[in-house]
């Protein structure tokens, strides 16, 4: 029977073995090592899986972020805030006087790919204060027009029902005149359909209404 030289065996405990039980241990190794690793691939796989799900979660919750955009003053002047020469600026409130017309901006950036189908924007509802009014204005369009379909319903209220995609991290404007009236806050309302199809390895269809408002003092 065949033996392994006893000068060329590392360890004590392999040298009564013969070449067939040195190949089987390790062939037996090898399978071990083998399996940890398909067993740690497959866990990584998972938390990985697990991480993006609770991301796609997370972002489906809050998909947009929107702010007031203040434009500079070469694109277009406005009567109820300061203004730069080069500088845009975003802000959550503004302050208009009272009884003036102009015109509002909106900075909508994606937080994630996705479809956006009918948007929603107005005041509240529920105002016994004479609100005020806001119709579409393309004063960021120099030309053409992007909003072709739009209506506005019997509360004054915007609808966009056309279906744009939009991409994370572009930034979007949107434009409304405004009318004012009664002094006091008033909460502005924007409302979006929000549709996704995968986020990163997840191939999965999410749908949402995600709802922000703004404040706008009347002053």
């Amino acid at each position: 029977m065949l033996r392994i030289p006893t000068d060329f065996v590392m360890f004590e405990f392999f040298q009564e073995w013969t070449i067939y039980q040195i190949l089987t241990f390790i062939l037996l190794v090898i399978t071990f090592l083998f399996t940890i690793s398909r067993g740690l691939k497959a866990l990584y796989n998972w938390h990985k899986k697990r991480k993006e799900r609770k991301e796609y979660t997370e972002l489906m919750e809050d998909p947009l972020e929107v702010h007031f955009l203040i434009p500079t003053l070469k694109d277009y002047k406005i009567t109820y805030e300061k203004q730069d020469t080069e500088i845009y600026h975003t802000k959550d409130e503004l302050e208009l006087p009272k009884d003036i017309k102009d015109v509002i901006f909106l900075r909508i950036k994606p937080r994630i790919n996705a479809k956006v189908g009918d948007r929603y924007f107005g005041f509240r509802i529920k105002e016994t204060r004479k609100k005020p009014e806001i119709s579409y204005s393309d004063a960021f369009i120099k030309q053409g027009s992007i909003e072709q379909e739009w209506c506005e319903d019997w509360y004054g209220h915007l609808h966009f029902p056309k279906e744009r995609f939009w991409y994370k991290d572009e930034k979007y404007v949107s434009s409304f005149k405004i009318k004012t009236h009664e002094k006091g806050d008033y909460t502005f309302y924007m409302s979006f359909h929000v549709s996704c199809y995968e986020y990163k390895s997840i191939k999965e269809e999410r749908h949402t209404v995600f709802s922000k408002t703004l404040k706008i003092r009347v002053k």
